[in-house]
């Protein structure tokens, strides 16, 4: 049984490792003999061959100075389609009405009284209570330009005007500017 099972795996061409380690080892000393041979070139075959190695060095450089070119392209495109994305984005958002009346110290419905003090500038004075929820008021000052009289002629440059609000559940409800 032994006998057919070394024959089996002679014929399939199966070497043990000693074999494949000494045929390995005699193809290295086989390249590195063929290294080491002396031929002999002829000077202008050597300066063929460095002409084409500078040939060839120079089209390699060509090839990656367009290489990097293409690179610096395909980013910049990149930038510029981010940018254009980002300013569509930008452009279908819907500002939030609360932080813009904050900005712009004016009121906006859906805000709290604290927001609502926020934007305008001062605490609101409760100035009562109803079914509809509970009424605040703060002082808003009217500035005109200097110079200009306002009423009957007397020169006024603020007068005062009231800002008036009802906050529902917390929530302001509706507002209105007393003139």
């Amino acid at each position: 049984m032994i006998a057919v099972l070394s024959m089996a795996g002679a014929c399939l061409g199966q070497i043990s490792q000693e074999e494949a380690a000494k045929k390995m080892a005699e193809k290295r000393a086989e390249r590195e003999a063929h290294r080491a041979e002396v031929v002999s070139v002829s000077q202008g075959e050597l300066d063929d061959l460095h002409d084409e190695i500078r040939r060839l060095q120079a089209q390699i450089g060509k090839l990656q100075a367009s290489l990097a070119e293409e690179k610096k392209k395909e980013a910049s495109a990149a930038a510029k389609e981010a940018a254009r994305v980002a300013q569509e984005a930008k452009a279908r958002e819907v500002p939030d009405p609360i932080a813009t009346a904050i900005r712009e110290h004016t009121l906006a419905l859906g805000m709290s009284l604290e927001q609502a003090n926020s934007a305008m500038g001062v605490a609101g004075t409760k100035t009562g209570e109803s079914k509809d929820g509970v009424e605040y008021t703060w002082p808003v000052a009217k500035s005109y330009p200097p110079g200009m009289t306002v009423g009957s002629g007397r020169r006024s440059s603020s007068p005062t005007r009231y800002r008036r609000a009802v906050f529902k559940d917390g929530v302001l409800s509706e507002f209105h500017t007393d003139e």
